[in-house]
């Protein structure tokens, strides 16, 4: 699901919370890297949320220069799902 942005402190001081323990805040970088390197298109799409009204998304992949492929698969799992549903309070 998704968590709480923190613009501060400094990145490397920053704490994430996954499956309720802390673990460094640049651990959001594993999960962007292999499409970042290889090159690749990705795209975010909601597809749900937790009991709390998080959204919880999917990160799609496509080859090499089909950006339009992710983003047409994205649009047809919104249309497909109830889409985006802004949490309260955000």
């Amino acid at each position: 699901p998704a968590f709480k942005h923190q613009p501060k402190p400094a990145m490397h001081k920053r704490k994430l919370h996954v499956n309720g323990l802390p673990g460094p805040y640049t651990d959001i970088f594993m999960w962007i890297a292999p499409a970042t390197l290889m090159g690749l298109p990705a795209t975010s799409a909601p597809v749900g949320s937790t009991k709390n009204g998080l959204p919880v998304n999917i990160q799609i992949l496509g080859r090499k220069y089909h950006d339009k492929t992710t983003i047409k698969f994205a649009s047809l799992l919104e249309k497909s799902l109830r889409g985006f549903i802004k949490p309260e309070g955000y």
